[in-house]
């Protein structure tokens, strides 16, 4: 069983964002077709960027990270063995 909390906190950000854009009042700032708004949603369900949110560098990266947590896992621990190969490389090039 979820919690109202946890329920609320997942709910939030992009689903909150499709909602809020497919409930707008002026019908130029919602979605132009139900396709569209279907898409927005699928893009969510697949941890993808979603129209609805603004653009950014962050925001991509994040859903790239959430779609391949492995991936994102190995690089980032084969680019901590590189630079911590590197320092140990470096000090002991320095101590000879």
């Amino acid at each position: 069983r979820v919690s109202d909390r946890k329920l609320s906190q997942h709910l939030r950000g992009d689903l909150d964002a499709i909602l809020h854009k497919a409930l707008q009042k002026t019908p130029e700032l919602r979605y132009p077709t139900a396709h569209a708004l279907a898409s927005d949603l699928r893009r969510y369900l697949n941890h993808e960027p979603v129209s609805a949110r603004p653009d950014s560098f962050w925001y991509r990266s994040s859903r790239f990270v959430q779609r391949y947590r492995t991936l994102s896992a190995l690089s980032v621990l084969l680019l901590s063995v590189v630079l911590s190969s590197s320092a140990v490389a470096l000090y002991q090039a320095n101590k000879a």
